[in-house]
């Protein structure tokens, strides 16, 4: 191995000596050597042209078609199938492209064919061998274990026998997948708020509007039909009610509930509130009465307060009908007069 010094000086002494005359003619046949070399490597490399006649308007090259303006060329070689034919710019061999063609035709008329066989033959559906991590479920035996089969069954759950990347073992739904993992997904509270404004902007349209109106026409026909049926619903969905609100869960919403209600009225009371008179005037309500504010707090076109000039007794079943909607002939009246001793900016 040369130093890296000597090959400088090698480098140096091979460049005076081709400014000679003897160098010069030593670099040329160096020169016509290595072009030697390589027109005998190509010539070995380049396969025999394959005259055939009907191709012979054709032109030999990709280059010489672009320049005439032609789709086709011919090469007069084969191709890697061992076709000789024309070929195109982006469908390469002809044959070759035509062989594809047919190969796609024929696997798409396969497929459409065993769906067909598949629909009309269910019972002789041949279910595949068991994975070897599936898991038994003896409820979930009769079910179909593929997408495919359920499809073809007509039926909308399958069971797989794995669990989902939730650990559920639980039958699938071909369009939401896990069944428990749906549950799961529609008891989080995202999910509640969302389906809860959908249903309220609908209401709000004509078309919820006009479902609205059908559905209470339809309770109330069902109601004059069999009027001791919905008496019996009503005690029994009182029922349901007592029993669920004495249960840790339903203690838990009572409470959120009371919360909430004392913080709105918390909000409404404003400062020059005679408070005193108010819970005088709460401590007084007469028995199957409830405490209304005629202005409700929260109002869907206006917002009251929390004054003893906006409260009222209401019967039960008026205050719950009435709910949080406003009299329009209430809001021309000075209902709730502004105490005298405050001054107010116009």
């Amino acid at each position: 191995m040369q130093r890296p010094e000597a090959k400088i000086l090698h480098r140096e002494a091979w460049k005076r000596y081709i400014r000679t005359e003897k160098g010069k003619a030593t670099l040329r046949r160096h020169q016509e050597k290595v072009k030697q070399r390589k027109r005998e490597a190509t010539a070995s490399k380049v396969k025999p042209f394959i005259h055939v006649e009907k191709f012979a308007h054709l032109p030999k090259s990709a280059s010489e078609a672009r320049l005439l303006n032609l789709k086709m060329y011919y090469t007069g070689v084969p191709c890697k199938s061992g076709h000789v034919c024309p070929r195109t710019f982006s469908k390469g061999c002809i044959e070759c492209h035509k062989a594809r063609i047919s190969t796609e035709e024929r696997k798409k008329k396969k497929r459409v064919w065993w769906k067909q066989w598949r629909l009309k033959n269910p019972d002789k559906i041949v279910h595949k061998k068991k994975p070897r991590n599936f898991i038994e479920v003896p409820e979930f035996a009769g079910m179909p274990r593929t997408k495919r089969e359920a499809v073809s069954a007509g039926v909308k759950l399958y069971f797989t026998g794995k669990p989902c990347k939730h650990g559920h073992l639980e039958p699938r739904h071909l369009k939401h997948g896990c069944v428990e993992c749906r549950r799961n997904k529609k008891r989080t509270p995202e999910y509640v708020d969302r389906k809860k404004l959908k249903r309220k902007e609908y209401e709000k349209t004509p078309q919820g509007k006009l479902r609205k109106a059908r559905q209470k026409a339809r309770q109330l026909e069902r109601i004059k039909a069999d009027p001791a049926a919905y008496e019996a619903y009503k005690a029994k969905r009182r029922e349901q009610k007592r029993r669920y609100f004495q249960t840790e869960s339903g203690k838990r919403v009572m409470r959120l509930r009371y919360l909430n209600k004392e913080r709105k009225i918390r909000q409404a009371t404003p400062a020059w509130a005679d408070k005193p008179a108010i819970a005088n005037f709460v401590m007084h309500r007469p028995e199957g009465y409830h405490l209304d504010h005629i202005i409700p707090l929260r109002g869907e076109a206006v917002c009251g307060l929390h004054v003893i000039e906006n409260l009222q007794y209401l019967p039960a079943q008026e205050n719950l009908r009435k709910s949080n909607k406003v009299d329009p002939s209430t809001l021309d009246c000075n209902i709730c007069p502004l105490p005298e001793h405050r001054t107010y900016k116009d």
